[in-house]
């Protein structure tokens, strides 16, 4: 079944604009995160700056590929997906309550 592509409008890719800019800065601060506690804090090497740099990039590259094909993951999930997502929050909204 093949899924007709809807052409953007303003408002959709202002919405798309700003989703690129969130994501973008999750990785790079994940990326600091991973440099500065995982590397720089665990292990005896100590990267220079320009090193760190180059880590930092080949983290969020790789990072953002595994996101890409987390997407086409879950649309092959399609419905599964949604009756999970469903249950999950049937489950934890008498926690909810609580609060």
């Amino acid at each position: 079944m093949r899924r007709k592509l809807v052409p953007l409008s303003n408002n959709s890719s202002s919405l798309f604009i700003n989703v690129l800019s969130s994501i973008s800065t999750v990785l790079n601060t994940l990326s600091g995160v991973f440099v500065e506690d995982l590397i720089r804090g665990h292990t005896k090497w100590n990267p220079s700056e320009h090193e760190a740099t180059w880590i930092m990039r080949i983290f969020v590259v790789v990072t953002g590929m595994l996101c890409v094909a987390l997407v086409f993951v879950v649309a092959q999930l399609g419905t599964l997906f949604q009756v999970t997502k469903s249950q999950h929050h049937l489950e934890n909204v008498h926690k909810m309550g609580c609060f």
